[in-house]
């Protein structure tokens, strides 16, 4: 019984290492208001709290990508590049 409840464990901690490794790694170029949310799993704009558009990313080296996103309520823009 012990050794199922620990490979269950173990089994849980491998999964949820794997998924944080996949999370992408988000880098502020410019952000005006400061409070925008952009990231693997939310885009939300720091003034009105609207969703954030994203653009055609270009490739700026590293493995970086930069976008532009923009807020459909606002218009509020900004700029992120993920990895």
């Amino acid at each position: 019984m012990k050794k199922k409840v620990l490979s269950a464990i173990s089994a849980i901690v491998v999964v949820a290492s794997a998924s944080a490794m996949a999370a992408g790694q988000w880098v502020c170029i410019q952000d005006k208001c400061g409070k925008c949310v952009i990231n693997d799993t939310e885009r939300e704009c720091g003034r009105c709290g609207g969703f954030m558009n994203s653009s055609d990313g270009e490739y700026v080296g590293n493995g970086f990508v930069k976008s532009t996103y923009t807020c459909k309520s606002c218009g509020h823009a900004v700029i992120y590049k993920n990895k």
